[in-house]
């Protein structure tokens, strides 16, 4: 899981971070950024023409369905999170940041380094999703999801929403 936190491309782990189960106790009251995914380019390096052409169905096929979860996303979103949030691509992070924004919902999900190769057989990639804190040292855990389920919308909010209702029972 630790893996997972150090690949980010945000800059996550550039200090020591404190790692918590569930979700952070001020969340009812803050706004929390909810990721939708961006369309990647496609291409990739591998030499042999079976993996090259495997790699770019992978990618093709990544491209075509982020518009349904994105807009899956989007009326999940408004129908199981019970709290202030937005909906936000990856590459406006830092910009929703600099605007106060103290919290999003991250996974290297949305990095994409595992769409530029083929994984290795037989193994299944897991995806830790967590919710950072974007103007401190926190990380909170809340729940992982294999490469076959990142682009469920409806399962990432039922996700969400049961570790929320750990935390704030009276929201539901």
């Amino acid at each position: 899981m630790l893996l997972l936190f150090l690949a980010s491309p945000i800059g996550m782990l550039a200090q020591e971070k404190i790692i918590n189960e569930g979700v952070p106790a001020d969340l009812d009251k803050e706004t929390l950024i909810i990721l939708k995914h961006e369309a990647i380019e496609v291409g990739t390096e591998e030499e042999s023409e079976s993996t090259r052409k495997y790699v770019i169905r992978r990618q093709e096929n990544h491209n075509r369905v982020l518009l349904e979860f994105n807009a899956e996303l989007e009326e999940a979103a408004e129908k199981l999170y019970p709290f202030q949030y937005i909906l936000a691509f990856p590459s406006e992070i830092d910009s929703l940041m600099k605007n106060g924004h103290k919290y999003v919902l991250y996974s290297n999900a949305y990095v994409y380094d595992y769409l530029k190769g083929q994984p290795v057989e037989g193994e299944l990639i897991v995806f830790g999703y967590y919710i950072k804190n974007q103007t401190g040292n926190e990380v909170f855990q809340t729940f992982e999801l294999d490469e076959m389920k990142i682009y469920d919308a409806k399962m990432i909010m039922r996700k969400l929403r049961r570790d929320l209702k750990d935390q704030f029972p009276g929201a539901f």
